[in-house]
């Protein structure tokens, strides 16, 4: 039953050169393992695709349904963002087809209750939008 599908997958042309998903565009490295939390390293986007990587579970499944919107035309993730003495890493930024950008900041909902990373969220997020860095933001 695999060799019928290996035949008909428009995916795989053995007689044509094969071509490799092109290297992550990350500012910040995610370590390649951890006692502590899930890490993941996938391709997405169309054609050979693009590697992306990221930092728990969550992040990756964020990527995933980000990847499968239509409206959806780029993706990056772990982006640096910088003014003055603030700095951030968004987890994604996503563009969309009417080239609307908009940064995520992906965490568990227990990093949520303190509200000391909402707010320090509110600072960055007005900064980003001040500076044009995106246009919109999301946690």
């Amino acid at each position: 039953m695999a060799s019928l599908y290996l035949k008909k997958s428009p995916m795989l042309d053995f007689h044509s050169s094969l071509t490799l998903p092109a290297p992550s565009r990350a500012d910040r490295d995610v370590a390649n393992a951890s006692k502590g939390h899930c890490t993941a390293f996938a391709v997405l986007g169309e054609g050979a695709g693009i590697r992306v990587k990221a930092e728990s579970h969550l992040e990756l499944c964020h990527l995933l349904l980000l990847n499968a919107r239509e409206e959806v035309v780029d993706l990056r993730e772990q982006v640096r963002f910088r003014y003055r003495r603030i700095e951030h890493v968004f987890d994604i930024v996503a563009t969309l087809a009417t080239g609307k950008t908009i940064a995520f900041t992906v965490k568990p909902e227990i990093r949520l209750v303190s509200g000391r990373f909402l707010e320090k969220m509110g600072l960055v997020t007005w900064h980003a939008r001040e500076q044009d860095f995106v246009d919109e933001s999301g946690s």
